[in-house]
Formats: structure tokens, sequence, C-alpha cells
């Protein structure tokens, strides 16, 4: 499940039915395999980490991953 930071109210939001492009980070120095998502040009969720390497190779070898969130997440459910 992916959260967005919203910035104006300091908690996670669900945005659902967004579209967002995913791209590697380069600038992390925990994990060489981060994957941001964007919307636009801005970082609004990471992909979850376990399938963050195999979208990180899949992504430096040209392909493309698209995201829609579309899921419903209660508060402490996974």
């Amino acid at each position: 499940m992916l959260k967005r930071w919203n910035t104006k109210r300091h908690l996670f939001s669900h945005i659902y039915w967004e579209k967002l492009v995913a791209r590697r980070k380069f600038d992390n120095q925990f994990d060489k395999f981060v994957i941001k998502l964007l919307n636009g040009e801005e970082t609004v969720s990471h992909l979850p980490h376990e399938h963050s390497r195999i979208a990180w190779y899949f992504l430096a070898r040209g392909g493309l991953i698209a995201v829609e969130v579309s899921g419903h997440q209660q508060n402490g459910d996974s």
C-alpha cells in the first residue's frame, strides 16, 4: 500500500486513483535500490522495499513503470 505525505496537515493520506511514475533514486545512502514515485515532478511516495530491487534493474534497462493507487487501507492494516 502506498501512502502520500500531505505537507499541509503533516499526516499520511491516501490519494486514490492517482497515477504515478516510478523513477530510480540515486541519493539514498542506506539503500541504493530506492524507487521514488512521482506525480509530475513531485515525489509523493516510494515503492515498497520488497519490489524496489527488481524495479530498479527494470528501469535501469530502459523500462517504464506507471502506478495507479487503487486500494484502501485503514490505519494499522497491512
